[in-house]
């Protein structure tokens, strides 16, 4: 077991959800709070640009939330329990079919 390889994924998952938290705090929910009078005058224009709005911060999000369960979390945990295969998940987004696609993601 590697110490320095254990403190290294501490650092990354506490960054990345401290930039989670960031991006929460700052950008989603100003977001949503300016939509909600948006839906509450039925105005829909504003409520197709608020959601626009919410579509850059919801990406990274979503990216975010990916990187630190299956590459950060996922290898602290292999660190920790000195498993060998750390083979989570292959590059299924360059997959070619859809049968490929399941074997690559599963």
């Amino acid at each position: 077991m590697r110490i320095g390889e254990l403190v290294y994924r501490i650092f990354e998952f506490l960054f990345c959800y401290c930039f989670l938290w960031y991006l929460i705090q700052q950008h989603t929910i100003p977001i949503a709070q300016e939509a909600v009078q948006h839906f509450k005058e039925r105005n829909y224009l504003r409520i197709m640009m608020s959601t626009l709005h919410m579509a850059v911060p919801a990406s990274y999000l979503w990216l975010i939330i990916f990187y630190s369960t299956f590459h950060t979390w996922l290898n602290f945990l292999a660190e920790l329990t000195q498993f060998a295969d750390r083979r989570f998940y292959s590059d299924w987004w360059n997959a070619g079919n859809l049968g490929e696609y399941w074997r690559k993601w599963n």
